[in-house]
């Protein structure tokens, strides 16, 4: 993507309003790159169909107009890295997933919920800032504010997944569904900007026959009235269902469509697709960030034993994830390589949200099990547990903000 100026300096008029996802003007999306197919050695023969379905994050269910931000963070970049490290587990995936709201808190400046996103901005915010995971402080929502100290401190552990670039495929080339194709065959998600319409909401047999049925199928009706932006992740295609389709990833909860999936014809793909991009992630930053690491413990006592988070060079420090046999997972803030304080707990047992537990930990021994949330209910959401977590965990502790990055949202460093 070439240089683009700050996004704070962005004015309304420069895109469509639409609830939910904003489309970039012309001007915008001439700013992004096209990917060159050609001389990159991409695959010239592709199976008859592929998927990244098993490195997705579970499905959850958007607040407010966050659509974007679930798109490009929780299921597009999750997915990346998921497949890079090889996570297919639904624990393991939720654990390590990505904040869909972290985008939208930095980008969104009005107190309401439904302004929605741009392309163009989430993915200049993406090159500067990064992302930050779902479970590390800010516990944030649709509506949630980070102040600037606040925002040097979370850096620390949102550089290290900063974007290096996105592309951008225009759906009026000839090669366009084979472009698609061809990026999810390289392990890439593509993100994809629509106008939905009645026939886009779940099926009625009162009110919305031509919804979305239980297969999936969006059933494209080009005559009906257009109803809003909306963001979405291409995970997947297959050359024979339904006659050539592509699988996306919504963010309505597993009750719509197939389990929270969605499927679109490759013929009507190309007519409402109004936008279509994929980003390249930063692997040196990742893997050579001396602050932030992923370690395995060579120590028998300590087999398969695995770290992720910040690191002072000498020892963990900061927040960070830990796990065992990759089914128990252990999120807070460690002192010196050892856990004190409270630490956000997932283990195999538990079934997404409503059974995580929250524990008080004191040079690496749980003291006590912190109560509070509901956990033998199946009707919470993320947002409930995520108010829960702010209750009894502090915020972004920044008495000694001068001490970490600064960073300039005008330019990437």
């Amino acid at each position: 993507m070439k240089k683009i100026f700050s996004i704070f300096l962005l004015t309304s008029t420069l895109f469509i309003n639409a609830q939910g996802l904003n489309f970039s003007s012309k001007d915008q999306t001439s700013k992004f790159d096209k990917f060159d197919f050609e001389t990159k050695g991409y695959a010239t023969s592709l199976p008859q169909s592929y998927s990244l379905e098993k490195y997705v994050p579970p499905i959850l269910d958007q607040q407010g107009g966050t659509c974007l931000g679930f798109t490009s963070l929780y299921y597009g970049l999750s997915t990346i890295y998921n497949k890079k490290l090889n996570i297919t587990s639904e624990l393991e995936k939720y654990a390590y997933s990505f904040d869909p709201y972290f985008l939208y808190t930095l980008i969104n400046k009005s107190s309401n919920c439904e302004d929605g996103l741009n392309y163009y901005e989430a993915f200049d915010l993406l090159q500067k800032v990064g992302a930050k995971k779902l479970f590390y402080p800010s516990f944030l929502d649709c509506d949630s504010k980070i102040e600037e100290k606040q925002l040097k401190r979370v850096a620390k552990y949102t550089t290290p997944y900063r974007i290096k670039t996105a592309f951008v495929l225009e759906p009026e080339d000839k090669s366009f569904i084979m472009d698609v194709k061809e990026v999810i065959h390289e392990g890439i998600p593509v993100f994809v900007g629509i106008e939905i319409t009645k026939s886009f909401e779940p099926f009625n047999s009162k009110t919305n026959i031509n919804g979305v049925k239980k297969d999936g199928l969006w059933k494209v009706n080009l005559k009906e009235k257009s109803k809003e932006g909306h963001a979405m992740c291409v995970i997947g295609y297959d050359n024979v269902k339904f006659g050539g389709c592509f699988k996306l990833a919504n963010s309505w909860d597993t009750t719509y469509g197939e389990n929270g999936f969605l499927y679109i014809k490759y013929t009507d793909f190309k007519k409402i697709v109004k936008e279509c991009y994929f980003i390249e992630i930063d692997e040196n930053e990742f893997l050579n960030s001396p602050n932030y690491q992923r370690i395995s413990f060579s120590e028998p006592e300590y087999k398969n034993h695995n770290y992720e988070g910040e690191f002072n060079g000498e020892n963990i420090n900061g927040y960070g994830i830990y796990s065992i046999d990759h089914e128990y997972f252990m999120i807070g803030e460690f002192k010196n390589g050892e856990k004190n304080g409270t630490f956000i707990c997932i283990d195999k047992n538990a079934d997404k949200y409503h059974k995580i537990s929250v524990y008080e930990f004191k040079d690496d021994v749980v003291v006590k099990k912190i109560n509070g949330f509901a956990t033998d209910t199946t009707n919470k959401s993320v947002e409930d547990f995520k108010n829960y977590l702010r209750k009894i965990i502090p915020d972004m502790k920044v008495e000694n903000s001068d001490v970490f990055p600064d960073i300039d949202l005008k330019t990437k460093k």
